[in-house]
């Protein structure tokens, strides 16, 4: 783990004033709200529904965080540092196919739906536009960036021009935006395209 994401980390582990987060407690509320989100969409997800998905109290979740944006945003995150592992192996486009395919098939499903929602909550939120940034996107172009450059040390990793990373996202996300299919084969495109630029 590099210095960016120890502190995105600590960042995201600091809580709010009050009792300290009971873990389950804490892990039943993220998993709800990821549910609710896919389920009822973001406009009509609420700090109550949510609680009630839980368990727990609404008052739990105030306590803990300041909006529904930031505690989807958590969960979301959350949930793409577990599915979309990291691995360096020493085949670069082997890696990086294993990498996107991951991140293809993770937004293809519903998860693409509470992405969808918190990019269009960053577009009008300016505030809570550069949390995304810190707590998402930065994570993920961190990893992307340690895939690319063949190890996880930095004294041995290769440069990555900052335009094969947004090569990268951009045609990920343009996918999502025209609406075409996040698939395996679409990913090993991209991962082959990058090789490519990489060794040019």
């Amino acid at each position: 783990m590099n210095r960016m994401q120890k502190q995105d980390a600590s960042s995201r582990n600091e809580v709010r004033p009050g009792r300290p987060r009971s873990v389950a407690t804490q892990e039943a509320i993220l998993a709800a709200s990821l549910r609710l989100t896919e389920r009822v969409g973001y406009a009509q997800l609420t700090i109550e529904g949510i609680a009630a998905e839980a368990g727990v109290g609404k008052q739990t979740v105030y306590r803990w965080w300041p909006s529904k944006a930031a505690l989807v945003l958590e969960a979301f995150s959350q949930d793409a540092r577990a599915v979309v592992k990291v691995r360096v192996t020493g085949n670069l486009e082997i890696d990086l196919e294993k990498f996107l395919i991951a991140a293809y098939r993770r937004l293809a499903g519903p998860r693409g739906v509470v992405f969808r929602s918190l990019l269009s909550e960053a577009l009008i939120n300016a505030d809570f536009a550069q949390q995304f940034y810190d707590e998402y996107l930065q994570s993920r172009v961190d990893d992307l960036k340690t895939v690319l450059s063949g190890s996880a040390e930095e004294a041995e990793a290769r440069d990555v021009p900052v335009e094969v990373v947004e090569m990268i996202y951009g045609a990920l996300w343009y996918r999502m935006a025209t609406n075409q299919r996040l698939t395996p084969a679409a990913a090993r495109e991209v991962a082959a395209a990058a090789v490519r630029l990489l060794s040019n």
